[in-house]
C-alpha cells in the first residue's frame, strides 16, 4: 500500500536497512528515557464519524472536529515489550479550564518497537507479507474502520482518523484515535457464568449473570458473526480475534470487536499464506466460535448450531 516516498528504507538495500535499524534503536533507546506515561499532552484534529443513523447506536462523545484540540493520556491499557502498539486512554484538554472533557482511546504505532526488518529484506518478501511497513500497518487498521462506518457506534467503536503525532523521544509516530467503551470484556462474563470457578465461587454480578439464558447469550454470539460476516462482504479481515478484543455493550446486548488488523491483501487470495483473506475469514468465525464456545453453560447448545452451520470449522471444532 505504501510507495516510494513513505518508505523508511530500501527493500533489497542491505545499508539502507542497516541505517533503519541504527534509527531505531536509537529511538528505542530514547524511549526508555522519555516514554508515553500519564500527562503527556498531544494535538490531533480528529476526524468525524459518520452520522448517527444506525438504530441502537451509542452516543458518540462531544468532541472538536477538524480542528486542533489537545489530549492529555490518562492511564495505559496496554503496554510494555509484549505488545507492538501502546494503549492509552486520553481526555481533552482545555486552556484555562478545569472542566474534564470527554475520553476517548489513543492507539500509538511505534515504528521503532515494531519488528524490524531483515538485511536480507526484498520486494518480494514485502510482496509475499514477510513484513509490513509501518506505514501500512496503520493504513490496513484505518481502513477496516472505515470500511466498517455503518458498524461504527454499535459493534466496532467510532474512528476519529489516523494522525501523526510527535513522541516525547523524538519519533514521529501513528495514532489511531477511537471510542473509549466503558465494558467487560467477554471473559468477564464467561467467569462470572463459573468457566474458572469449578468451587462456585465466581463473582455474582447481576449483569453478568443474565447471561445463564441462553437465548441471551446466544444474541451475543450472532451479534459477533454478523458483524465478522458484515466485515468479510467488504473484504475486511479483523485477523486477531482474542479475547481482550471482544466486548460486552451491555445495554445493548451485543458485541463490540474491538483492534481490528486487517493485514490481509487481497493479493494474497488463495496462497495458503498466514495472511491469505481466505483463511484470515475461517480463522476471524473460528476465534469467534472458540471463545463463545469457552463458557461451560452453554457448550453443548451452542456447539449443536455452530457445527452443522459453519462445516469450514469441522476440522477445528468437535461434533456434537
Amino acid at each position: 500500500m505504501s510507495d516510494a516516498t513513505t518508505r523508511p528504507f530500501v527493500a533489497g538495500n542491505p545499508s539502507s536497512i542497516m541505517e533503519y535499524w541504527k534509527r531505531m534503536a536509537a529511538f528505542d533507546k530514547a524511549s526508555n528515557h522519555s516514554p508515553l506515561r500519564e500527562g503527556s499532552t498531544f494535538d490531533l484534529a480528529l476526524v468525524e464519524p459518520p452520522p448517527l443513523d444506525r438504530a441502537g447506536a451509542r452516543d458518540a462523545p462531544c468532541f472538536p472536529f477538524s480542528t486542533q484540540a489537545t489530549f492529555v493520556l490518562c492511564r495505559p491499557l496496554q503496554q510494555g515489550d509484549n505488545y507492538y502498539s501502546q494503549v492509552w486512554v486520553a481526555r481533552q484538554i482545555s486552556r484555562g479550564s478545569d472542566v474534564e472533557g470527554a475520553e476517548l482511546v489513543l492507539k500509538f504505532i511505534i515504528p521503532s518497537q515494531l519488528d524490524l526488518p531483515s538485511e536480507e529484506l526484498t520486494e518480494e518478501h514485502i510482496m509475499w507479507a514477510s513484513y509490513f511497513y509501518p506505514e501500512d500497518i496503520v493504513a490496513y487498521q484505518a481502513a477496516a474502520y472505515n470500511a466498517l462506518a455503518k458498524q461504527q457506534g454499535c459493534t466496532v467503536p467510532y474512528f476519529y482518523g489516523a494522525h501523526k503525532v510527535t513522541a516525547p523521544w523524538g519519533e514521529l509516530v501513528s495514532v489511531l484515535a477511537l471510542e473509549y467503551i466503558s465494558a467487560p470484556c467477554l471473559w468477564e462474563i464467561r467467569d462470572a457464568l463459573g468457566l474458572n470457578y469449578p468451587d462456585d465461587d465466581a463473582p455474582h454480578i447481576p449483569a453478568f449473570m443474565e447471561y445463564l439464558n441462553y437465548e441471551k447469550y446466544f444474541a451475543l454470539f450472532q451479534s459477533a458473526i454478523e458483524t465478522i460476516t458484515n466485515a468479510h462482504a467488504v473484504n475486511i479481515r479483523h485477523r486477531d480475534i482474542r479475547d481482550a478484543h471482544i466486548l460486552v455493550d451491555l445495554a445493548h446486548n451485543r458485541v463490540v470487536l474491538i483492534d481490528w488488523t486487517n493485514d490481509a491483501p487481497a493479493h494474497l487470495a488463495k496462497t495458503g499464506l498466514m495472511n491469505d483473506p481466505g483463511l484470515a475469514r475461517i480463522h476471524d468465525v473460528l476465534g469467534i466460535c472458540r471463545r463463545f464456545l469457552r463458557c461451560k453453560a452453554h457448550y453443548k447448545r451452542l456447539l449443536l448450531y455452530i457445527y452443522p452451520t459453519f462445516p469450514m470449522l469441522h476440522n477445528f471444532v468437535p461434533r456434537p
